[in-house]
């Protein structure tokens, strides 16, 4: 699905599928993506006009045997635009994910903003996580980034909040917790963001 976000345009949403910014629009794309098997997922963000920029939040949760892949491709074709992508992934049981990102910055696009983290944490010994971030650059004159994190959860945390009070699964459920909530804190719809949170929270 393609979707054109007009000059001067803000544009809030989830979906899948192809976002094409024109001259000072902005795109607000959160997804919370849930996988028990195998899942594939494709965005695809293109920048038309000059002084667009895009904000991509990311949350996938992943269990059993699952295999949960997101494709993500930054296409920077003007100057003076500004892209922002946060993944993250929960990966629980035997479940993997996959995570591809790459921000392409044509020659012509100069004055390009564009930075990309991932950030991953494997709940179980057996979950795994793949993580491929990309820069693609052809452009001087540009401020580009990307990081990747993966890991699991901070034992130093952990013992912090048992020593005041709590026991290990409440303390594991409150990192993972406060882990997501910066993907959801992304929804500005505040009933939909509450049932999305119920969800992971669930899911946790």
């Amino acid at each position: 699905m393609k979707i054109r976000v007009k000059e001067g345009e803000i544009l809030r949403g989830r979906g899948e599928g192809q976002y094409e910014l024109e001259a000072n629009s902005h795109l607000e794309l959160t997804q919370i993506t849930f996988a028990d098997t195998n899942l594939s997922q494709t965005f695809e963000i293109v920048f038309l006009g000059e002084g667009a920029s895009c904000n991509l939040s990311f949350l996938d949760l992943a269990k059993n045997s699952g295999h949960l892949e997101s494709i993500i491709h930054v296409k920077h074709q003007v100057p003076n635009c500004k892209s922002v992508l946060v993944h993250k992934g929960l990966y629980n049981d035997a479940a993997q994910g996959t995570f591809k990102a790459m921000v392409e910055v044509a020659p012509h696009a100069l004055d390009t903003d564009a930075s990309q983290l991932h950030r991953s944490l494997l709940l179980s010994p057996t979950a795994k996580v793949h993580a491929e971030p990309h820069l693609q650059i052809q452009a001087d004159a540009v401020k580009c980034k990307h990081g990747v994190s993966i890991g699991q959860l901070d034992d130093k945390a952990l013992f912090y909040l048992k020593t005041r009070g709590l026991d290990e699964p409440t303390a594991r459920r409150f990192l993972i917790q406060g882990f997501a909530k910066e993907i959801l804190d992304h929804i500005p719809d505040v009933e939909s963001r509450a049932q999305l949170e119920q969800q992971v929270f669930a899911w946790i």
